[in-house]
């Protein structure tokens, strides 16, 4: 296998490179027999012929199954290195965040400092752990977040399911829209030249004629804008941009709105029922909640600190919706907040799916009739113009 490092030098100069050994122990004896001091050892994939960023995320899945299996290893009696060494003789995946973890552990870090500065489902489990060495107790915390993690692949999952039908229709029309603007057309024109009735076989013939005219130039300008869109995906900055502009589209929005709410609102069910306070799992869920969101978060956390009751708090915080505000109301007259606002998050996850499953199942049949229309206009055009050549020969 291979190993990718950071070490300081023993004359004191930082290092990179790679190493290759049977195991992690093997790589780190390897790198210590020479004097150094590893900052960072994990097992090194396959590299891609081509990466952008440096650090890459996690999957979810991958991410939840290291959180559960380390957690059952640590309910079982293990202790964490144990657990961690263990965890490198697995699935590729949990291996390689456990290879990450235990070389982090092995040069002095916290378990916590495992994950700094990477994103997606990896810097959720990081404030996980941060919540768990303020004393939540980290085998518990694990659980939840694999739990939580766990559904949250399976959301995933789901709008993905969704999401496929449209997709493989609208990939069907356009399909069929270059066929018949490439191909069809351009053979019909000859033979409808001069009927009156073949008005749209014509436009379609010239249409196909100017993008073969301008192949070249057309797919250069769709390889840019691809590359564009691409690279200005990796930035945060127009990242951030373009999720508040996706915010507030009527439709698409609300989906989004409700998905971040049901989710950043899991998280603070997970933190609450691992025991710890309210406002801190307020600040918490605020670090992995999208940009639109994490100003009310924290506006209710500065209220819970200044002695705001919570459910003050939820109700004066308007860019929340109104039944997840009464929830937190009836939880706390209830002595129940825990459960009510995890309600309030999975009732907001249940919305956006289910506007989901309303949207696709129309989208579907919408672009079927409207792929079969543009076919059916397009036939009686050539029946028209058979029909003329028709008439004209007689």
């Amino acid at each position: 296998m291979r190993f990718q490092y950071a070490v300081i030098r023993p004359d004191g100069r930082r290092t990179r490179g790679t190493v290759h050994a049977e195991g992690i122990d093997d790589a780190k004896q390897e790198l210590l027999s020479k004097g150094n001091r590893i900052l960072e050892l994990r097992a090194l994939a396959s590299q891609p012929w081509f990466r952008l960023e440096r650090k890459r995320s996690a999957s979810t899945s991958d991410v939840a199954a290291f959180a559960l299996e380390l957690s059952q290893l640590l309910d079982a009696g293990a202790s964490l290195r144990g657990a961690l060494r263990i965890q490198t003789q697995g699935e590729s995946g949990p291996a390689e965040l456990a290879s990450i973890a235990l070389a982090r552990i092995e040069a002095g870090h916290r378990f916590s400092a495992s994950f700094e500065n990477r994103e997606g489902p990896t810097a959720l489990l990081t404030e996980f752990l941060n919540a768990a060495e303020r004393g939540a107790g980290l085998s518990r915390l694990l659980g939840q977040a694999a739990h939580f993690l766990g559904q949250r692949a399976e959301a995933k999952r789901k709008i993905s399911s969704a999401l496929s039908y449209p997709t493989f229709i609208i990939g069907l029309a356009i399909v069929a829209v270059m066929a018949l603007v490439l191909i069809v057309a351009p053979a019909l024109e000859p033979l409808v030249m001069n009927s009156d009735e073949a008005v749209i076989i014509r436009h379609m013939a010239n249409l196909g004629a100017f993008l073969k005219t301008h192949a070249s130039t057309f797919y250069l300008l769709l390889a840019t804008v691809v590359a564009g869109v691409f690279i200005a995906s990796k930035f945060g900055r127009v990242r951030r941009a373009g999720s508040a502009v996706v915010w507030r589209l009527p439709l698409i929005g609300q989906i989004v709105r409700n998905l971040s709410i049901g989710e950043a609102f899991g998280v603070l069910g997970a933190l609450l029922r691992s025991g710890q306070p309210l406002e801190t799992s307020l600040r918490t869920a605020s670090f992995v909640a999208v940009s639109e969101l994490r100003p009310a978060l924290v506006s209710i956390a500065d209220a819970l600190r200044d002695g705001t009751a919570a459910s003050d708090a939820f109700g004066h915080e308007t860019r929340l919706p109104l039944d997840l505000r009464r929830l937190a109301l009836i939880g706390e007259q209830s002595s129940s907040l825990e459960q009510a606002l995890s309600h309030g998050g999975q009732l907001c996850h249940g919305r956006a799916l289910a506007t989901l499953d309303r949207v696709s199942s129309t989208l579907g049949p919408a672009f079927v009739i409207v792929m079969g229309a543009a076919i059916a206009l397009l036939m009686v055009s050539v029946l028209g113009a058979i029909g003329t050549l028709g008439d004209a020969t007689l």
